[in-house]
């Protein structure tokens, strides 16, 4: 059997980045709790690794987090990690968008990072220690055409991230965020857009791994000095300007 004696939770954890960063955290030998909507996905990870323990959490539902929580922590002792993931966005015009479908992404991509660093950062808050990571995105920074309210939601995030920083310092709790660019394989990303990778100047979207190495790094003693900020991993966006992604 493989003793760990660290414990992450992963949202979105079969997601293309959840799943790197779940990987990433078992091979370092931390105990992986990952939730999610997709119910064979994390049984077949549950089943095949040793160390993670998949479970289906609805994320905008208060008491399935406060729950799923306090059933972490029952379980097994403490909080050490958690990692909120990027859901991916449906692209389309402020002109055409129903109020009802950008209600539903505020819901599900900023409600649920709250829910979560709430319950979490209350255990974490409890047990004196803890870092808190959430995977936003570039667009936070630089707007694309047609994701409108990802964008609000992810500059959103951010500020939400420095916020639970400030609130948690004193409880030797670090939150930080991640802005990823063009990630391949990624659910939202389309032959356009991986084209429009073409004029990055490392010449390529990101390997989910890209992203998960700097988002465990903010979790590790080389960044204990990291409260509060966010990441940018682009592969230069920022630098050689953000891509119309227009179809």
């Amino acid at each position: 059997m493989i003793m760990s004696d660290k414990v992450a939770i992963v949202t979105n954890a079969t997601s293309d980045i959840g799943w790197a960063i779940s990987k990433q955290l078992m091979a370092k030998k931390v105990r992986v709790i990952g939730t999610g909507d997709d119910e064979a996905a994390l049984g077949d990870a549950s089943q095949h690794y040793e160390l993670f323990d998949g479970q289906v959490v609805d994320p905008i539902a208060e008491d399935a987090v406060e729950n799923f929580v306090k059933q972490a922590t029952d379980k097994y002792g403490e909080i050490d990690y958690s990692f909120q993931i990027a859901v991916p966005y449906q692209a389309g015009l402020i002109i055409d968008e129903q109020l009802t479908d950008w209600n539903f992404m505020i819901d599900l991509a900023l409600n649920g990072v709250f829910l979560f660093i709430k319950n979490v950062g209350r255990q974490m808050k409890k047990q004196g220690s803890g870092q808190i990571v959430n995977i936003a995105s570039m667009d936070a920074h630089v707007q694309s055409y047609c994701s409108e309210d990802y964008a609000a939601i992810k500059s959103a995030i951010n500020i939400f991230t420095k916020s639970a920083a400030l609130e948690l310092a004193a409880a030797n709790v670090q939150v930080n965020s991640i802005l990823p660019g063009i990630v391949d394989s990624y659910p939202a990303i389309d032959e356009h857009s991986l084209d429009q990778a073409e004029t990055l100047s490392v010449k390529r979207p990101a390997r989910p791994e890209e992203i998960a190495g700097p988002a465990i790094f903010l979790t590790s003693e080389a960044a204990s000095y990291i409260n509060g900020t966010t990441l940018v991993v682009d592969g230069g966006w920022e630098i050689t300007g953000y891509p119309d992604v227009r179809m």
